[in-house]
């Protein structure tokens, strides 16, 4: 059976499979620990409940290898049955664990990005407590002068339903997908948007998610791609960088090919930043598994991400 102890004696192979250092693990692991507590705690007292507390069966791993297998499926999305046979656990234990357990923990207690729209309760007055929007997070960190938005989609099974194959199909990608949008700075995820269908433009989305008010509020530089065309006539006051498109019988001058270059190399970090999360094979490929929970889990892969490379858990 897999055990951190075990794999803690191959740093490469532990990085590999989880994708943080057994340091970082075990400071995660420290801050998970109360929160997860408190959330069983609160499980166990819950009114509708027979069993006094302590009834019932008792886990058989601990919260460091129930963290582990959490890690192991986000990084290498590997089936559930197979984490079953390492872990010594039937099918169900693990997506209960995964799902229902540990990914709310770490929620609470990675440097999830900011999406306001999608606070739970639960969520919402731990969030009182912090930075709750982009325009606030931006107020609080001047050192976010650039803010980098990119759109992202990932490949699903096609949807059985004539509807929803229809809304999720890309003609960009040519295949059925989920997309979401990012907002990068610095290497962070400081906003991530909520999942829509393929079909949805990229421009569309952004018009939706309101980032572009926040970082006009701020006064903070915007750069984009070429597929927000007509974005500086949606928002005059923006300050906007963003390549030039070629039109009909109108090609780019040599000039501003030359300028579009220095764009795309500017907006090296957000497609670095993607490149990162997209290691974690659960982002990668095609996504297996319930489309309500792939909003919970692009946040805690963003989390751990900004995690690395902050090497703290908070902004």
């Amino acid at each position: 059976m897999f055990t951190v102890k075990r794999l803690s004696r191959q740093g490469k192979h532990f990085q590999n499979f989880t994708g943080m250092k057994v340091e970082e693990f075990q400071e995660v692991l420290g801050a998970v620990r109360p929160v997860y507590i408190k959330e069983q705690r609160k499980r166990l007292k819950k009114p509708r409940r027979q069993r006094k507390a302590g009834g019932g069966r008792k886990f058989e791993l601990e919260l460091e290898e129930r963290l582990l297998l959490t890690l192991m499926y986000l990084r290498l999305y590997v089936s559930q049955t197979l984490l079953g046979y390492m872990f010594d656990l039937d099918d169900s234990n693990i997506s209960r664990e995964i799902n229902k357990r540990m990914v709310p923990s770490l929620k609470q207690v990675l440097p999830v990005p900011l999406q306001e729209e999608l606070l739970t309760p639960s969520l919402q007055a731990h969030a009182k407590k912090r930075i709750s929007t982009l325009e606030e997070l931006l107020e609080a960190h001047p050192e976010f002068k650039e803010l980098f938005v990119d759109a992202t989609e990932q490949e699903v099974p096609k949807p059985k339903d004539k509807l929803a194959r229809k809304q999720r199909y890309s003609g960009k990608k040519k295949q059925h997908t989920l997309k979401s949008q990012v907002t990068v700075s610095n290497r962070l995820v400081l906003h991530l948007s909520k999942h829509v269908p393929g079909s949805v433009h990229d421009f569309s989305l952004l018009r939706a998610t309101g980032v572009v008010y926040a970082v006009q509020a701020q006064k903070r530089k915007l750069r984009l791609d070429k597929g927000y065309e007509g974005i500086e006539d949606a928002y005059p006051d923006a300050d906007i960088d963003k390549p030039k498109r070629a039109q009909r019988n109108h090609p780019l001058s040599p000039l501003e090919k030359i300028y579009n270059q220095v764009l795309s190399s500017l907006r090296m970090p957000v497609e670095h930043t993607l490149g990162f999360l997209k290691k974690f094979a659960v982002l990668a490929g095609i996504y297996r598994g319930p489309t309500h929970r792939y909003d919970d889990t692009f946040l805690v892969v963003a989390g751990l991400s900004n995690f690395r490379i902050m090497n703290k858990l908070a902004f």
